[in-house]
C-alpha cells in the first residue's frame, strides 16, 4: 500500500458496537489471501469532504504497518 497517497474523504460517527459479518465486500489487498474482515462496525456519516484532504501517517505510525 502506498502512504503517500494517504487522504481523509469524510468524518464519520460509530453507531455500533464491533460485530462479525463475513460476507465479502470487496477485493482483499495483495497478500491477503482470501480475508474477509470480519470484525465491523456501523458508521454514519457526519461530513463528507467535496475535496479529499491530503494526510501524512504520522512516521511511528508508519512502522507498525504491514
Amino acid at each position: 500500500m502506498n502512504y503517500k497517497d494517504s487522504k481523509i474523504v469524510a468524518v464519520y460517527e460509530v453507531t455500533s458496537e464491533v460485530f462479525r459479518e463475513s460476507s465479502r465486500i470487496f477485493k482483499a489487498p495483495k497478500g491477503m489471501g482470501n480475508e474477509t474482515f470480519p470484525l465491523r462496525i456501523k458508521l454514519k456519516p457526519i461530513k463528507i469532504f467535496e475535496k479529499p484532504i491530503e494526510f501524512k501517517p504520522h512516521r511511528a505510525f508508519l512502522f507498525q504497518m504491514p
